[in-house]
């Protein structure tokens, strides 16, 4: 396999080009000897990824007003919060702490999965990466117990992140994307 990715890989990306000091400047960051704190503070790491994770659309260049973007994020926050709060609360008392706290370690799994990605192999803050936080945040809520989600203020936050997102992809995506291909 690396024979293979030697003789086809572009330039860059080919296994000899780390000996050649000739790596892209955004693949394999830990071994070009970037630290983990240069990846995530010097190249924004979590602003990045948290603006892709809110929806920035064509080829990552069609961003929604701060205003927007701001609202999505505390929206976001305010959910997950409410949810570990609400899974805490559960009536099963017996399981309720291991609940909120698998639930935290299944999003620190997949935030530390994502920084480990972007530094050991290809640096791409992408949103996409964070996506499994939310089914997580969902299976907790379904093993807490049936009343558990049947919070009204859960169903307000939850309607407040949907509308927002869907705002943000109307009349900021579809709106901002060309209609013509190659117009970016």
């Amino acid at each position: 396999m690396m024979a293979v990715t030697e003789a086809t890989a572009d330039m860059h990306y080919k296994p000899s080009a780390l000996r050649g000091h000739n790596l892209s400047k955004n693949y394999k960051l830990h071994d070009q000897g970037t630290s983990l704190q240069e990846m995530l503070l010097g190249k924004n790491w979590f602003g990045k990824s948290i603006q892709s994770f809110i929806g920035v659309y064509g080829y990552l260049n069609i961003k929604p007003p701060n205003y927007l973007a701001n609202a999505l994020i505390i929206t976001l926050l305010i959910l997950s919060i409410t949810v570990l709060v609400t899974v805490d609360r559960s009536p099963v008392k017996s399981t309720r702490h291991a609940i909120a706290i698998s639930l935290l370690a299944g999003v620190a799994t997949v935030i530390a999965a994502s920084i480990g990605f972007s530094w050991i192999l290809d640096f791409q803050p992408q949103g996409r990466y964070l996506l499994a936080i939310v089914p997580i945040l969902g299976g907790g809520l379904v093993v807490a117990g049936p009343g558990v989600a049947r919070s009204k203020i859960l169903y307000v936050i939850i309607a407040a992140a949907f509308l927002l997102s869907a705002a943000s992809f109307v009349f900021i995506g579809i709106h901002g994307i060309p209609k013509q291909a190659g117009f970016f």
